[in-house]
């Protein structure tokens, strides 16, 4: 695996609801291009959302 498609992790966040896991992926930012996190929610084993996104505050 190339070097630039390897991601790095400051920590990992895991919770269960019923029948789907929610994983929260907090990324090690090295580019502008980076995702900031990434959200992966399985359902029986099988991924049925993975999508990236920026950290967001309360104001």
């Amino acid at each position: 695996m190339p070097y630039h498609h390897l991601k790095l992790l400051f920590y990992v966040i895991t919770f269960i609801n019923g029948m789907y896991i929610y994983t929260i992926y907090r990324n090690k930012i090295s580019k502008d291009d980076e995702p900031e996190v990434t959200l992966e929610v399985l359902r029986n084993d099988q991924a049925v959302l993975t999508e990236d996104g920026k950290l967001t505050s309360k104001s």
